[in-house]
């Protein structure tokens, strides 16, 4: 709130589930990583290739499998060495907060029968923290999440607000093309039925309280952005 950031460190929960495995067949297993992020990097698209430079690089030396099984060693040897272990790993001092998403159907969902239009996430804060953010997809749709401890962060608000002004700063700044060059970020729409979808949805959209920030009109020829 005063002064400047130095290093922020964030810790990001990763699930070691394999694809195909049958609900409930194996206990959770799940480890994290910890990344610095580049809060004092001023374009948000370096930021955004920041963070998955440094996630690529855990992943390749397969740091939360790691973690994972040290974990893992350490409780079965005791369980007050584990619980040690995990308050370190813990501590404010290692990470400032936790940083997580998941990934929800992409499909149409009903619940007693009627449709789920839209899903929060709402995660946890970590012990001896103030902040959580969790994002979930579903149906096309993506939500984030802050949970928080207001006396400790009173500009909750203003966070959101940051976050949203970097989501249009991203959209607004993508290099839109015809698909078939590799300097664009965006291609084109590929038919008059792929527009018309996209339109209904952002009228959709609109229609039920959303607010457009970046886009949502057609730029030229068949493009939509």
């Amino acid at each position: 709130r005063h002064g400047s950031i130095g290093r922020l460190r964030v810790q990001v929960p990763v699930s070691l589930h394999r694809e195909g495995e049958a609900p409930g067949a194996v206990p959770n297993r799940d480890s994290f990583v910890n990344i610095d992020l580049p809060v004092h990097e001023a374009d948000a698209a370096r930021r955004v290739l920041a963070v998955s430079e440094q996630m690529r690089a855990r992943k390749q030396d397969h740091d939360a499998e790691q973690l994972y099984a040290v974990f893992a060693d350490v409780g079965h040897v005791s369980k007050h060495m584990f619980d040690l272990a995990h308050r370190i790993a813990s501590n404010p001092h290692i990470f400032a907060l936790s940083v997580s998403n998941v990934r929800g159907p992409a499909g149409t969902q009903y619940l007693a029968g009627g449709e789920i239009r839209e899903v929060y996430s709402l995660a946890e804060i970590a012990p001896h923290h103030a902040l959580r953010v969790s994002a979930i997809s579903f149906a096309g749709r993506i939500a984030i999440g802050l949970c928080a401890d207001g006396d400790a962060i009173p500009e909750l608000l203003e966070l959101a607000k940051g976050i949203e002004r970097s989501l249009v700063e991203l959209t607004e700044g993508m290099r839109l093309g015809n698909g078939f060059e590799h300097d664009y970020e965006m291609g084109s729409l590929m038919s008059q039925r792929q527009l018309e979808t996209v339109q209904a949805h952002v009228a959709d959209a609109v229609a039920k309280g959303a607010s457009v920030l970046a886009g949502g009109l057609r730029c030229e020829a068949s493009w939509m952005a």
